[in-house]
């Protein structure tokens, strides 16, 4: 199928099936090795905070055409990063709070093996500028990592997070940044609860990408059913523009 865009003409392809399942089976990400196997991960609980979640994992080697079947694991991560080993970090969506900060448990996707590994601590976040809390009757806090991890241009690791701060009803999008993958500081906000445009929920639910200027664009959910919310920086992430619709 062809799709012409301003600029350029897109070619997609017919869709290929990962997997089905008549349980939830939603909310997939999908990361590339450096190899160039892929691997996807799938929600398989109702879109709700839960105490214990799972999601499944299957692999490609062949660009997406065939794929395993999926396993289950008892974890809810959906950002890939990237380490220098060639393996995938698969950072918490569920994180605790800790007493200089929150943390959370992680997974390791071994390259070529497409083996995983878990360890029940060793994500942290500090430097929040206020207090948060948790989510309803969970011990989870308000904000999760969500949308994709990039390198800065010093090597540095960038992840977006959103959730509520105590005492607000709206959400912020915020970006962490890291030199290990593990060990995560809040750097800027991306787009405060403050934005008018935001509705009831405020921003979330964000997706970061370098555009070929050397820009970072950061897109976000702002309520449903509504134009999303966009913001650029000039000096990875250190500030950005005020928040407008797109």
């Amino acid at each position: 199928y062809m799709y012409s865009l301003v600029s350029q003409r897109v070619e997609v392809s017919e869709p290929r099936l990962v997997s089905r399942s008549r349980g939830y089976h939603w909310f997939p990400a999908m990361e590339r090795f450096a190899d160039g196997s892929l691997v996807a991960i799938i929600n398989d609980y109702r879109d709700d905070h839960v105490d214990h979640p799972t999601e499944q994992l299957t692999f490609s080697r062949d660009g997406g055409w065939t794929w395993t079947p999926p396993v289950r694991y008892d974890f809810c991560e959906q950002i890939f990063v990237t380490l220098e080993s060639g393996d995938l970090l698969l950072l918490p969506y569920h994180i605790t709070a800790l007493h200089d900060g929150m943390g959370g448990a992680y997974k390791i996707v071994r390259h070529g093996a497409h083996e995983v590994g878990a360890d029940d601590t060793g994500v942290t976040v500090t430097g929040w500028e206020r207090g948060c809390g948790t989510r309803g009757k969970t011990h989870f806090t308000n904000f999760s990592f969500h949308g994709q991890s990039l390198r800065a241009r010093d090597g540095r690791y960038l992840a977006t997070l959103y959730g509520c701060y105590e005492g607000t009803v709206k959400n912020t999008v915020v970006l962490a940044e890291s030199n290990d993958g593990l060990n995560w500081r809040v750097i800027s906000t991306i787009a405060p609860d403050s934005y008018e445009h935001a509705c009831a929920d405020g921003p979330s639910e964000s997706a970061l990408v370098r555009l070929a200027d050397g820009r970072l664009m950061c897109v976000y959910r702002i309520t449903s059913f509504q134009p999303m919310g966009v913001s650029y920086s000039n000096d990875d992430g250190r500030t950005w523009t005020a928040p407008r619709r797109i």
